[in-house]
Protein backbone atom coordinates (compact mmCIF):
# COMPACT_ATOMS: atom_id res chain seq x y z
CA UNK A 1 0.00 0.00 0.00
CA UNK A 2 2.90 1.85 0.92
CA UNK A 3 4.00 1.87 -2.66
CA UNK A 4 0.84 2.36 -4.41
CA UNK A 5 0.25 5.73 -3.08
CA UNK A 6 3.56 6.83 -4.10
CA UNK A 7 3.11 5.91 -7.77
CA UNK A 8 -0.36 7.21 -7.83
CA UNK A 9 1.01 10.85 -7.21
CA UNK A 10 3.76 10.62 -9.52
CA UNK A 11 1.62 9.26 -12.40
CA UNK A 12 -1.20 12.02 -11.70
CA UNK A 13 1.50 14.43 -11.10
CA UNK A 14 3.07 13.36 -14.84
CA UNK A 15 -0.39 13.12 -16.40
CA UNK A 16 -0.97 16.81 -14.94
CA UNK A 17 2.32 18.24 -16.61
CA UNK A 18 1.54 16.78 -19.84
CA UNK A 19 -1.76 18.69 -20.22
CA UNK A 20 -0.22 21.99 -19.14
CA UNK A 21 2.40 21.48 -22.08
CA UNK A 22 0.30 20.73 -24.74
CA UNK A 23 -2.14 23.71 -23.44
CA UNK A 24 0.98 25.79 -23.30
CA UNK A 25 2.04 24.55 -26.63
CA UNK A 26 -1.45 25.58 -28.08
CA UNK A 27 -1.14 28.83 -26.96
CA UNK A 28 2.24 29.55 -28.04
CA UNK A 29 1.61 28.63 -31.63
CA UNK A 30 -1.82 28.88 -32.03
CA UNK A 31 -2.29 25.70 -33.14
CA UNK A 32 -5.56 24.27 -32.08
CA UNK A 33 -5.68 21.20 -34.90
CA UNK A 34 -7.92 21.49 -38.09
CA UNK A 35 -8.97 25.23 -39.13
CA UNK A 36 -12.93 26.08 -38.54
CA UNK A 37 -14.95 25.65 -41.43
CA UNK A 38 -15.77 28.76 -43.36
CA UNK A 39 -19.47 29.03 -43.05
CA UNK A 40 -20.75 29.02 -46.98
CA UNK A 41 -21.56 32.11 -49.27
CA UNK A 42 -24.89 32.95 -48.12
CA UNK A 43 -24.34 32.89 -44.73
CA UNK A 44 -21.38 35.28 -45.33
CA UNK A 45 -23.29 37.17 -47.72
CA UNK A 46 -25.58 39.14 -44.89
CA UNK A 47 -26.89 41.83 -46.76
CA UNK A 48 -28.01 38.95 -49.99
CA UNK A 49 -26.28 41.37 -52.01
CA UNK A 50 -24.56 39.11 -54.49
CA UNK A 51 -21.02 39.58 -52.83
CA UNK A 52 -18.96 39.78 -49.68
CA UNK A 53 -17.74 42.75 -48.84
CA UNK A 54 -14.88 43.53 -46.49
CA UNK A 55 -17.32 44.48 -43.89
CA UNK A 56 -19.07 40.75 -43.79
CA UNK A 57 -15.54 39.71 -43.31
CA UNK A 58 -15.11 40.32 -39.95
CA UNK A 59 -15.18 37.17 -37.82
CA UNK A 60 -14.60 34.60 -40.68
CA UNK A 61 -11.28 32.83 -39.46
CA UNK A 62 -8.85 32.16 -42.32
CA UNK A 63 -10.16 34.59 -44.57
CA UNK A 64 -7.85 36.85 -46.34
CA UNK A 65 -9.35 39.12 -48.38
CA UNK A 66 -6.65 40.64 -49.84
CA UNK A 67 -5.77 36.94 -51.05
CA UNK A 68 -9.07 36.31 -52.11
CA UNK A 69 -10.16 39.23 -53.91
CA UNK A 70 -8.46 37.66 -57.34
CA UNK A 71 -10.30 40.89 -59.40
CA UNK A 72 -8.91 43.28 -56.55
CA UNK A 73 -12.77 45.42 -56.44
CA UNK A 74 -12.63 45.35 -52.83
CA UNK A 75 -15.49 42.30 -52.12
CA UNK A 76 -15.58 39.00 -53.01
CA UNK A 77 -17.73 37.13 -55.73
CA UNK A 78 -19.45 33.95 -55.28
CA UNK A 79 -16.49 32.27 -57.17
CA UNK A 80 -13.52 34.18 -55.19
CA UNK A 81 -15.27 33.24 -51.99
CA UNK A 82 -15.79 29.19 -52.76
CA UNK A 83 -12.10 29.29 -54.17
CA UNK A 84 -10.75 30.77 -50.87
CA UNK A 85 -12.86 28.06 -48.66
CA UNK A 86 -11.70 25.42 -50.64
CA UNK A 87 -8.17 26.43 -49.83
CA UNK A 88 -8.88 27.25 -46.21
CA UNK A 89 -10.28 23.78 -45.61
CA UNK A 90 -7.20 22.02 -47.84
CA UNK A 91 -5.03 24.36 -45.34
CA UNK A 92 -3.10 26.54 -47.79
CA UNK A 93 -4.99 29.47 -46.53
CA UNK A 94 -6.33 32.22 -48.77
CA UNK A 95 -4.01 31.20 -52.02
CA UNK A 96 -5.54 28.81 -54.50
CA UNK A 97 -2.75 26.42 -55.94
CA UNK A 98 -1.15 26.16 -59.20
CA UNK A 99 -2.85 25.06 -61.89
CA UNK A 100 -0.87 22.40 -63.51
CA UNK A 101 0.77 24.54 -66.52
CA UNK A 102 2.73 26.57 -63.98
CA UNK A 103 0.22 29.54 -63.42
CA UNK A 104 -2.19 30.39 -60.76
CA UNK A 105 -5.83 30.97 -61.19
Amino acid sequence: MRRIVPTFVALAFSAASALAVAAEQETLTGDSGPPAAMPSFEQADKDKSGSVEASETTGIAGLDLTAADKDNDGKLSRSEYESAKQSHERGTGGSTAPEPGGTSR
